[in-house]
């Protein structure tokens, strides 16, 4: 039972935890509080992999004795609920960079949207005008922006499989970089918040 929930539990402490972060650098008027929440994200990872490499058998960590499988869990799905607190946005999207059904649950809404404007132009305007006109809709540009991040699922779980059948857990040190340039550009460029309702206090 603990061991099922445990993942939960761990997942919406590190959301709570990116939000806390978020919420306490408004307040105070830091300028890259992401770049924290990177961070965490990056030791959890190296963490994991500390941990998940001492326990590794056979290429795969053993459910049992639960000890390490469990405190191996932990740092991942802290990490994936840091995640989900940070990223929100692009430009005036809402975006999920952890949620695949939620993506999913947001692209049939959003190709609703564009079908039904789609319907009552299509019998107006000439094909390539409705082409032309599409690409200022907001709704297919919503649309494009979630097959783009689909397509990033995709590579992603790709790219992460074929590292990990020469690299094993090793292969978290790719996200790991990618965290670090992310730090990097957000202490020279910082982002925008993922959310107006955050409070400065």
């Amino acid at each position: 039972m603990l061991q099922s929930g445990l993942p939960i539990l761990a997942f919406f402490v590190g959301n709570l935890l990116g939000y806390l972060i978020l919420t306490l650098a408004r307040r105070r008027g830091m300028r890259s509080p992401f770049a924290i929440i990177f961070g965490l994200e990056a030791v959890f990872l190296l963490m994991f992999l500390i941990l998940g490499s001492q326990a590794l058998q056979g290429g795969v960590i053993p459910p049992f004795p639960p000890g390490i499988f469990v405190v191996g869990i932990v740092p991942l799905t802290v990490a994936m609920g840091l995640q989900t607190s940070t990223i929100r946005r692009a430009g005036t999207q809402g975006v999920s960079t952890t949620f695949v059904t939620g993506v999913l649950s947001d692209w049939a809404h959003t190709l609703t949207q564009y079908l039904t404007w789609l319907s009552l132009k299509s019998t107006q305007w000439h094909r390539r005008v409705i082409v032309r006109e599409s690409f200022k809709q907001a709704s297919f540009r919503h649309l494009l922006l979630l097959f783009g991040i689909w397509l990033a699922y995709v590579v992603g779980a790709m790219c992460g499989s074929a590292l990990e059948l020469y690299m094993a857990l090793f292969a978290l040190i790719c996200p790991v970089c990618v965290l670090v340039v992310l730090i990097v550009l957000d202490l020279f460029r910082p982002m925008e918040w993922p959310e107006a309702s955050i409070s400065r206090g």
